[in-house]
């Protein structure tokens, strides 16, 4: 009966599901302006010719939305958005490959993961949670549902649920194969080896050096061809994947006034008064404005120490010190005290029937039967046996069979019942008493009133109205209270500046003209949010004249023209460190190189002089090198060994994690997409349309 129920329950989840996906999409076209619905304008994204239809999308999102359900209370929609649809656009990147190179799953490779030897955590896991040993027993029930007392409409939900592991199964046995072909097609050789195990070397320099930044910028100057030039050498840094809007956002936080704060104070100094003039929590039970936690615990169980101290030492109605972090107040309160069994190990076993059948039941229990004898009994289900359980955590409405719990010798006894059924428990063994303390924490957060919300509201609507053009809106800010932020947005970012809810404001930037001041959007309950429009980039590369890259393309310019005159003028004009240090006005140092370390001590970071510095022979005098940030004058002294030299098949792990196989299929610490994917992508270009929808 229990497999039944559990059928039953999730045949009516997934009625829900479909329900709740058909609803979504056919709202969503009528509010879209009145889409057709058999067009292309069902195409949420296109991957290369591929595309993504909205009912696919909405369907693959509401089954994501159901499985975050109370996992993630503050989980922005259009972030689950977006990782659902990148999900689906690496699954046609991928799936394509796999086609092209004839990678399949044989039926036999997919028994065996399905029900053999090696069956999946997850298959084990729904077969326990519908009641049956093993996934072969789950496929049992669907080919023969009669045996287990079902019918087959009965396992149909179940049929198709199992369809759908069967198919994620197969596509995760692809990737694990085309995972290992890329593995193995992107192998060390010697010469990779050889330099792995040169990068366990620290190189001994004695330096001299020139900092680019004790030359005056203004005998530097940078035209525009230069910067032309520079950009044109370095391009594709530039590339866009799609279209780029330049804007300026207010983030004004919705907070309580200094009003507030006072109101709110008083209302907790209200409540602590009353705590301290009665037993218990006087009327605070009734008061909708506090918000009060009680629980048995006991000491070692309290992670606060400045509660638990207070606890340890308190006496019975004793108030803690007030706590104000942020916006909230807090207070703790002993209400009272005993010594009491907390944890004890029990047997429970369900019998549904009839009152005749219980006492049945509990007369065999109470004789000795051994459960093992109850497998197979429909009416009867051992439901834990010799496990261990926190008699503090049972729900108040439980006290009775707590007390009855902690009243119970070893006998079994009945723990509850009605006509229907009974619960019967015997006690295996209690914890010693210990003391246990129920305490009350009894909290505050002052909120803004609806009279701030709206003075907040009403300051930045005249702030737009009096700045209703880009440049006015953020040359203004500052003067009047505000920051406007720079922001780039694309159409595929689902929040601006980490901001839940602000996907809309995107969706206006994206349907704004150059200069236009959107309205006042509300984010979160959190903020008040206005955007300015500052610049529409669409093309395939962004423009030089974008303020971040023609500062940087400016100071890479004037850094090596600085450069070029430093090393014009001492090229060739000292045979030793000391004479170049007279010519670059420096001193003489010694330092220590790594390739693996991207820092060097009294120079910083420095990847060109890390290079420089590897390809030179001990006891050479280099030439004028260009780093970074100087130009440097170095000899090395000696190099040194750090640990033991690379097996060959360490050193083919290494380049394997590295820039091998692992590198290539891992995703990133900073771009959690595999490398791989980011090069199948270019192959097949992305086009994200779901702005349009969402």
């Amino acid at each position: 009966m229990a497999t039944l129920e559990k059928i039953r329950s999730k045949s009516v989840f997934l009625i829900v599901v479909i329900g709740v996906a058909l609803f979504a999409f056919i709202i969503g076209d009528f509010l879209t302006s009145g889409r057709s619905i058999l067009g292309n304008d069902r195409v949420v994204a296109t991957v290369g010719g591929d595309k993504i239809d909205i009912i696919d999308f909405q369907k693959r999102y509401n089954e994501a939305a159901q499985q975050m359900q109370g996992r993630a209370n503050d989980l922005d929609h259009a972030v689950l958005q977006q990782q659902v649809l990148e999900a689906m656009v690496q699954e046609k990147l991928i799936n394509d490959e796999l086609e092209k190179l004839g990678i399949e799953i044989s039926a036999d490779e997919l028994t065996e993961f399905m029900v053999g030897n090696n069956a999946s955590y997850q298959l084990l896991q729904f077969a326990q949670q519908m009641g049956v040993a093993s996934p072969a027993e789950l496929y049992s029930m669907i080919k023969n549902p009669s045996n287990f007392g079902l019918t087959a409409e009965q396992v149909a939900p179940l049929k198709q649920q199992l369809l759908q592991i069967e198919n994620q199964t197969e596509q995760m046995l692809k990737y694990a194969k085309f995972e290992r072909l890329v593995s193995g097609a992107i192998q060390a050789n010697d010469l990779d080896k050889k330099v792995l195990n040169a990068d366990n070397s620290i190189y001994n320099i004695t330096f001299t050096k020139k900092s680019l930044a004790d030359l005056n910028d203004e005998e530097f100057p940078v035209s525009a061809a230069d910067l032309k030039a520079e950009y044109n050498k370095n391009k594709e840094r530039y590339r866009l994947n799609t279209e780029v809007r330049k804007a300026n956002v207010i983030l004004v936080n919705i907070v309580p006034s200094e009003k507030d704060e006072q109101e709110g104070q008083a209302i907790f100094e209200d409540a602590v008064v009353e705590l301290r003039n009665n037993e218990g929590l006087g009327s605070l039970l009734s008061n909708d404005l506090i918000s009060i936690k009680q629980s048995y615990t006991t000491l070692a169980r309290i992670t606060n120490s400045k509660i638990k101290d207070f606890v340890a030492a308190a006496s019975v109605n004793e108030l803690s010190e007030v706590s104000h972090v942020g916006e909230t107040y807090s207070v703790t309160k002993l209400i009272g005290k005993k010594v009491e069994t907390d944890s004890a190990m029990v047997n429970i076993v369900l019998a549904q029937g009839d009152v005749a059948l219980q006492d049945s039941v509990l007369a065999q229990l109470q004789n000795g039967i051994a459960l093992a004898e109850f497998e197979g009994n429909e009416n009867v289900q051992v439901a834990q046996q010799e496990q261990w359980i926190n008699l503090m955590d049972l729900p108040a409405q439980e006290n009775e069979a707590k007390n009855k719990i902690i009243a119970a010798g070893k006998e079994y006894f009945v723990l509850n019942s009605n006509d229907q059924g009974a619960v019967f428990c015997k006690v295996v063994e209690k914890k010693a008493p210990k003391t246990q303390y129920e305490i009350a924490e009894v909290s505050y957060t002052v909120e803004p009133s609806e009279t701030t919300k709206q003075d907040l509201r009403d300051k930045l609507q005249s702030y737009i109205i009096d700045n209703n053009s880009h440049p006015n809106f953020v040359s203004n800010a500052i003067p009047a209270g505000y920051q406007a932020m720079e922001v780039q947005l694309t159409n595929d970012m689902p929040q601006i500046n980490n901001v839940k809810d602000t996907r809309k404001v995107i969706q206006w930037a994206f349907s704004a003209k150059k200069n236009e001041v959107s309205p006042i959007f509300e984010a979160d309950d959190d903020y008040y949010v206005s955007l300015a429009l500052a610049e529409i980039i669409d093309g395939e590369f962004a423009p030089i004249s974008d303020t971040n890259i023609n500062l940087a393309l400016t100071d890479q310019v004037r850094n090596d023209k600085k450069a070029a005159k430093i090393i014009e003028d001492i090229a060739g004009k000292a045979n030793d460190l000391n004479g170049y240090a007279a010519l670059l006005d420096g001193k003489v140092d010694t330092t220590t190189v790594n390739i693996n370390t991207p820092f060097i001590s009294l120079i910083g970071f420095d990847p060109i002089l890390t290079g420089a510095v590897a390809g030179t022979p001990v006891g050479a005098l280099s030439t004028p090198v260009k780093g970074v940030n100087g130009v440097y004058v170095f000899t090395v002294n000696s190099v040194d060994a750090v640990g033991t030299t690379l097996s060959d098949a360490e050193a083919a792990a290494r380049y394997a994690q590295r820039i091998g196989g692992v590198a290539m299929t891992t995703p990133g610490r900073q771009n959690q997409t595999p490398i791989i994917l980011e090069i199948l992508r270019e192959k097949q270009p992305v086009k994200n349309q779901m702005l349009r929808f969402y």
